[in-house]
């Protein structure tokens, strides 16, 4: 449970009235998952179905009201320490929400982790069935395992992405249908880029600047070298820093279930996510 890992932050959707009932007596903070028809009935949700894509609507609605308010509450933080002369809050000390599917097991507090990449808008597991982590705390190398599906079941954000978020929105009510987890792949995936590459442009151009110049490539001035060992990359043409969780620890269903890859290699998971890459859902583990 959450407070056996002294994380207090949290709450958890019900998808029907009787885990709604159990969680209550169980003094776990919840709430009725529902969208604007009425309550999402767990029995109807399968894969494809017409419940699956409202779910998957309804949770990217979720997830923009929940950083809207950790926004809120951090720039609410920052007002009060700039008033009693305390630094105000930097960007990089964004609070973060993180958004896990009811499927997934979680064997460990993964906080400690995603502090460690306080420069990313977004970081997302991977039904990525190889892994190219450096180790057992470092991210996927990008670009190594792009080809793989980005598994939205998992992720953590900070309200940096709420631009992404909102191009997110925007592309589900376009049309009806539409998987969220899809959409997603491919907004990220336009105009994708090293993280590295953007630093070097903007600070070549502020050395262009400082000289006197409008900022143009080609005058001669060399970006400066990169330094960055993250592997955090730019998405959706510039407006979105990501990282991918390295699938050994942040592990999809054949990574944990299959190959025991977090034994073979002696990491310890963070969490376990029930997914089926080669079986749709009738293979679901």
């Amino acid at each position: 449970l959450p407070h056996q890992a002294r994380i207090h932050g949290y709450i958890i959707g019900a998808m029907d009235d009787e885990a709604l009932h159990g969680l209550q007596q169980l003094a776990v903070p919840t709430w009725r998952m529902a969208d604007a028809g009425g309550p999402l009935q767990a029995d109807h949700i399968i894969w494809g179905s017409d419940q699956f894509h409202v779910l998957g609507r309804s949770k990217t609605a979720l997830i923009r009201q929940l950083l809207e308010l950790v926004r809120d509450m951090g720039q609410g933080t920052a007002q009060q320490g700039e008033a009693s002369g305390a630094a105000s809050l930097h960007p990089a000390g964004q609070p973060t929400i993180i958004i896990s599917d009811i499927d997934a097991m979680w064997l460990r507090n993964p906080c400690p982790f995603f502090k460690r990449y306080p420069r990313a808008d977004m970081l997302v597991s991977t039904d990525d069935p190889q892994g190219h982590a450096e180790g057992e705390d470092q991210l996927n190398r990008y670009p190594h395992g792009m080809g793989a599906q980005l598994n939205i079941g998992i992720m953590a954000a900070r309200p940096s992405a709420l631009p992404f978020i909102d191009v997110w929105q925007a592309k589900l009510k376009v049309k009806a249908g539409q998987w969220d987890q899809q959409v997603f792949n491919d907004l990220v995936r336009e105009g994708m880029r090293p993280l590295d590459k953007e630093l070097q442009e903007q600070a070549g151009a502020g050395q262009q600047q400082d000289a006197g110049g409008e900022g143009k490539r080609g005058s001669g001035t060399q970006p400066a070298p990169s330094t960055s060992t993250d592997h955090l990359f730019m998405g959706c043409n510039g407006t979105l820093v990501l990282g991918v969780l390295p699938p050994h620890t942040f592990a999809n269903g054949h990574m944990f279930f299959t190959q025991r890859r977090h034994v073979k290699v002696g990491a310890r998971p963070y969490v376990a996510h029930t997914t089926y890459q080669t079986a749709r859902w009738w293979g679901k583990v």
